[in-house]
């Protein structure tokens, strides 16, 4: 098992009453967020320098 700073869950709804153009933005938001300099730097100065995410989608 590896060793991480924190562990992100995003567990995320896509049931029939999310319209696909949303769902689409919100997935593109999700990736822009995890690698943005800023969060790969906050990520980078932390004890370990790394995160597990883990991303799931239901409906």
């Amino acid at each position: 098992m590896l060793n991480v700073d924190v562990a992100v869950v995003f567990a995320v709804d896509f049931s029939s009453s999310i319209d696909p153009k949303i769902a689409d933005l919100q997935r593109e938001g999700h990736a822009a967020a995890l690698t943005s300099p800023e969060i790969i730097r906050a990520i980078s100065q932390n004890y370990l320098g790394c995160i597990g995410v883990t991303y799931f989608e239901w409906s």
